[in-house]
């Protein structure tokens, strides 16, 4: 089976940051040890000086107390119950002869009207003829609890249901909270990605409309420009003549009648749509809105019941108006207006009651308005015009609701329930982060390494594994250091440290640790003032252990190695240190060159290898 290297990993989202931009080298290099080594899982390796990554704001699954626990994950008043089910599995039943939650919860199926015991509780299944509501029930429907205060009668069904009372408590703890709130913000935020796609598709739907509403309107007005070019200006009552000074020099002379010039039917059309006076008023009653004024039946603006009438409405006593009952209708000036304007257009007749040109006979005179041809034409563009005015509309009303459904994802705010969901999560997140750091038994634990700084990495995939598991080593605050696994897996951290005397190592700046993966084994060197160590990948606390048969110094205490690295199937140790209990100041080079293991054949165990040392003078 072949093995890939492992992705590179994004450090900032598992609780770290790097002050260096992405691929750059910090100033003085990476230390010089990058072990790469695939074997039955990929694995990278790699060691940085103190300051180019920093751990920050991590959580570490140690130290946390009974307290803690039930605060983050939810815990039983009966702390040797870890499981909601086992919490709850001891009480009492409402039926004392089921003695058991299972007996008790499993509903008494299907017991015929006739059948029911008073004081029981029960969930109707099927109606037939019996009267429910005579037995306790608010209703006759299925599905509806009752309590029976009667035994019943006829062909209707229920289910008796039992309460299971359990002796113990259960108290959700903050990580589901958490996690249904996150999940709540995320559907709220589908919610509002949704909305922006149906409303970008709404205004882009409806602006293609009215591009082509338009395309056809700038049509139509190139024909009213066309109409008007050719049209007439007038006629002669001699039919022969088609200009003016011809008709009216002819002998006998004869009678020129000219059209509205298109001008002329603007400068009208101009003077309505312009008007700033006020437009329209009710006539025959009371109101400031057509709907309003046009309101029926009429009605009291105080108090509408009680003054019914309009004298009661109106009265002195009342001082209320009576509204509605009349017409909305276009003030005086405004519809001398519309009248100049309809009169350019299509012509008038001297006697307003003559409407048309076939009923305006002498003494009255018709006045023409613009050429038949003309009218025509602008009647067309009228009518487009109003469906073009319409789709713009529409487009308008659309891009408010686009541009509202954008706004909502900046500011997070598209719905209540979004801003519920949010505040919720971020209750949830304290609850749960002060749980990770509400430990009593090892209080500074998750403190010290949360303050300090990752100064070893490395990255592997565990054998048969999708997921990726980084490993580094933690300068604390309280200056030791500290061996933390992180699984992408479980999305959690796991301190391996071993807290023996003889296993705690410092930091040394000079002499930095390393962290690998070996054929399948995790490890360490601290370099300073602890022996190598190794643990089989377990996320126990205090896992990490000295190698196996590692060789001790002439006092008895196993000896220091500056430096270990994989060589093939083979583990290589480099300049060597003795005196590890008497402190790093009296500790003096060995004469070893090199301690190298012997060679590893079994896969994902070192239990066997032994050292040789190569001794010079």
């Amino acid at each position: 089976m072949a093995y890939e290297t492992s992705p590179e990993i994004d450090f900032s989202s598992v609780g770290l940051v790097t002050d260096m931009p992405a691929n750059a080298v910090p100033t003085g290099g990476w230390s010089n040890c990058l072990d790469v080594r695939c074997r039955n899982g990929s694995v990278q390796g790699v060691n940085a000086f103190e300051d180019d990554i920093v751990l920050h704001g991590s959580h570490y699954t140690l130290g946390i107390d009974t307290t803690a626990h039930i605060n983050l994950y939810g815990g039983c008043s009966d702390t040797s119950n870890t499981t909601q089910e086992d919490c709850e599995a001891s009480g009492t039943c409402s039926d004392s002869s089921l003695g058991t939650q299972a007996l008790c919860i499993a509903p008494n199926a299907n017991i015929v009207a006739g059948n029911f015991t008073v004081g029981s509780s029960y969930t109707i299944v099927t109606v037939g003829t019996t009267d429910f509501t005579a037995i306790g029930a608010v209703d006759n429907n299925v599905g509806t609890e009752f309590i029976s205060t009667g035994v019943g009668s006829g062909t209707g069904t229920a289910d008796e249901v039992h309460i299971w009372t359990p002796t113990n408590t259960w108290t959700v703890g903050a990580e589901p909270t958490l996690t249904a709130a996150k999940e709540a913000v995320v559907n709220a935020q589908s919610d509002i990605d949704d909305a922006i796609v149906v409303a970008q598709d709404n205004f882009d739907d409806k602006s293609v409309e009215s591009v082509d509403e338009g395309t056809i309107l700038v049509t139509l007005s190139s024909a009213v420009t066309t109409a008007v070019s050719a049209a007439a200006v007038g006629f002669c009552s001699l039919s022969q003549y088609g200009s003016s000074s011809a008709c009216t020099g002819a002998d006998p002379a004869g009678t020129w009648t000219a059209y509205t010039t298109y001008a002329a039917y603007l400068s009208a059309k101009n003077a309505v749509d312009n008007f700033t006076g006020t437009k329209k008023y009710c006539v025959g009653g009371v109101g400031s809105t057509e709907a309003i004024c046009e309101i029926t039946p009429e009605y009291c603006s105080i108090d509408p019941e009680t003054n019914n009438t309009s004298a009661l409405c109106t009265d002195e006593s009342v001082g209320g108006e009576w509204l509605g009952g009349g017409t909305w209708t276009n003030t005086v000036d405004y519809q001398a207006l519309i009248d100049a304007r309809d009169a350019a257009r299509y012509g008038a007749c001297s006697d307003d009651s003559l409407t048309t040109l076939g009923t305006c006979v002498s003494p009255a005179t018709w006045t023409y308005g613009l050429h038949s041809s003309v009218q025509t034409a602008l009647t067309a563009y009228d009518t487009q015009k109003a469906v073009y005015d319409t789709k713009i509309t529409e487009q308008t009303a659309l891009k408010v609701i686009l541009d509202d459904a954008k706004d909502a994802v900046v500011d997070v705010l598209l719905t209540d329930t979004q801003t519920a969901a949010q505040t919720s999560y971020d209750v949830a997140k304290a609850a749960y982060d002060t749980a990770w750091f509400a430990s009593t038994s090892t209080a500074g634990a998750d403190t010290t390494i949360l303050n300090g700084k990752a100064v070893a990495v490395t990255q592997f995939t565990p054998a048969g594994a999708s997921h990726l598991v980084i490993a580094y080593i933690v300068e604390r605050a309280d200056t030791y250091c500290s061996v933390v696994l992180y699984d992408t897996g479980d999305e959690k951290y796991h301190d391996l440290t071993n807290q023996a005397p003889d296993m705690k190592f410092t930091y040394n700046d000079k002499y930095p640790p390393q962290i690998f993966v070996f054929n399948e084994i995790l490890v360490v060197n601290p370099a300073n003032d602890a022996p190598p160590q190794f643990t089989e990948a377990s996320v126990a606390a205090g896992s990490m252990v000295k190698l196996p048969n590692w060789l001790d110094d002439s006092d008895g205490s196993p000896i220091i190695s500056r430096v270990v690295r994989p060589f093939n199937n083979r583990l290589v140790a480099m300049n060597i240190l003795e005196e590890h209990l008497s402190g790093a100041t009296d500790d003096v080079k060995l004469p070893i060159d090199l301690i190298w293991s012997s060679h590893v054949s079994t896969l994902a165990s070192i239990d066997s290898v032994e050292w040789l040392a190569s001794i010079t003078n």
